[in-house]
């Protein structure tokens, strides 16, 4: 079996760090215990149960786990390859509105994650071409890749939630299954609509072509996301007093302002 040579540990925001390994013929590897607490998963559940659950996601994984002999005896970890097609598995789902409620806080850190290891990636290779690895700080890479990952957690915190899909369930008369009601994505733009206008609202659907809207507020400013989460919590509000689909757009267009929008459901 295969030795590791070099080991330490991934310090990337999660509830704890990660062991880390770079094998003899050069793979890096990582525990999957450690992924699954960065993304805030469970570590009492098998990595590939979890993924399981991810609907039309795991028959496209193919994930190989890696067999070594660490310092402290046998183990067995993932490539960072496949760490990465994991996050973008979650990615995905969440695009597509597949995801169960429950899942949604996972995809949000692992589209956190490939952001933060995207712009950690980047400066890297600038630092290796420019000869700057030597000079720069040994934690360097690891203290930006935390303050990026939690600033895209933040941006996260005015997403569409479970709440806002359990809320149009009810006001359409639908069981909620767990997961975004297909006629989601035409209120949400309206959301959209209500506080950055048509314009921007077109804009960041050519930006964001995903159907479901659900990750347009990553392109926005902090004032941007500011502003969404203001119109998001009024509009909850308006829901919740709404006697129907009928009565929620007539106070949609009193208290925005706005002729009732007419939304047809497909």
């Amino acid at each position: 079996m295969i030795r590791s040579t070099h080991t330490g540990e991934l310090n990337l925001g999660g509830s704890s760090p990660i062991p880390c390994y770079v094998l003899e013929d050069g793979q890096r590897v990582v525990v999957a215990s450690g992924i699954q607490g960065l993304l805030g998963a469970s570590k009492n559940g098998h990595l590939s149960r979890q993924l399981a659950r991810l609907s039309n996601e795991s028959d496209r994984l193919t994930l190989r786990p890696v067999p070594f002999i660490s310092p402290g005896g046998p183990a067995t970890g993932y490539a960072a390859e496949d760490i990465v097609k994991i996050l973008r598995a979650y990615q995905r789902a969440f695009l597509n509105g597949t995801l169960h409620s429950q899942q949604r806080p996972i995809a949000m850190a692992a589209m956190s994650a490939i952001e933060a290891f995207a712009e950690v990636g980047l400066r890297a290779l600038i630092d290796d071409a420019t000869g700057f690895t030597k000079e720069r700080a040994s934690d360097d890479l690891t203290t930006y890749f935390q303050r990026v990952f939690a600033e895209r957690m933040r941006a996260w915190s005015v997403c569409f939630d479970s709440e806002w899909d359990r809320l149009l369930c009810k006001l359409y008369g639908y069981d909620y299954e767990g997961r975004p009601p297909r006629f989601a994505a035409g209120i949400n733009h309206m959301v959209y609509r209500i506080t950055f206008g048509e314009e921007v609202a077109s804009e960041l659907g050519i930006r964001n072509p995903s159907p479901s809207h659900r990750s347009n507020h990553q392109h926005l400013t902090d004032e941007g996301r500011n502003a969404l989460s203001n119109t998001i919590s009024t509009v909850k509000g308006l829901i919740r007093v709404s006697r129907g689909p009928q009565d929620f757009m007539a106070k949609v267009g009193v208290v925005f302002k706005n002729a009732p929008l007419q939304l047809e459901l497909s």
